[in-house]
């Protein structure tokens, strides 16, 4: 099985595409995941936020054989969007043009 056999598997429902999608990039995006977050327990939790973002919108992907890439991007951004989360910027904190 390649990747745009496995998403055609997937996008009709079958357990096989899925399997095969999360067998072939959990380890390397888990290491993304990790890099971002520094703690496995949250890099976890982001990998499981992004395979259902990815998996819920497979229908966007227009090359199959990307998905790792195109992966990586969602795995990426939802880390840094969980690190915003938890580390709020305050207005007191941010200085314009070097006045506080």
């Amino acid at each position: 099985m390649n990747f745009t056999e496995a998403i055609n598997r997937a996008k009709a429902g079958e357990e096989s595409g899925f399997g095969y999608l999360y067998e072939n990039t959990y380890r390397s995006k888990y290491y993304l995941a990790l890099q971002y977050m520094k703690n496995e327990e949250a890099a976890q939790d982001v990998l499981q936020d992004a395979y259902i973002k990815a998996f819920s919108k497979l229908n966007t992907l227009q090359d199959a054989e990307k998905f790792p890439s195109w992966f990586g991007m969602i795995v990426a951004n939802t880390a840094k969007n969980a690190l915003a989360k938890n580390n709020p910027m305050l207005f007191s904190d941010i200085t314009v043009n070097g006045e506080e």
